[in-house]
């Protein structure tokens, strides 16, 4: 078996956005699973008393700034994204994977292969 179909692909995907009757079209490329817990963790903040605040509006910017690639807009950048309006934003919002999913499915002791 290859580890590889449990990569992250190089590829770049095209994506059709619809955004008030009109399409745009944008190139994006998947983030890895790393560089998205990365991502996750920086956007968690503590305060003084030992509780967490998420910064959703941070993780959904880094993960949209990593993962489109070309774009009629040109870079996607802080500036840019601090001027898009709720109707594209909404869009945009829709293809960052969710910060604490529950995708991936636990793994019991006796699933691990165990080499001697």
């Amino acid at each position: 078996m290859s580890y590889e179909k449990f990569l992250v692909s190089k590829e770049l995907r095209e994506v059709i956005l619809n955004v008030s009757e009109e399409e745009l079209k944008i190139k994006i490329k998947d983030i890895p699973w790393s560089r998205r817990n990365q991502i996750t963790s920086l956007s968690v903040k503590w305060d003084s008393e030992g509780n967490t605040v998420f910064d959703g509006d941070g993780y959904i910017r880094e993960c949209l700034k990593l993962m489109i690639v070309e774009a009629p807009w040109g870079a996607t950048t802080d500036v840019f994204l601090s001027q898009v309006g709720d109707e594209l934003g909404s869009v945009l919002e829709n293809l960052v994977p969710k910060a604490f999913s529950n995708k991936t499915k636990s793994i019991g002791p006796e699933e691990v292969k165990k080499e001697s």
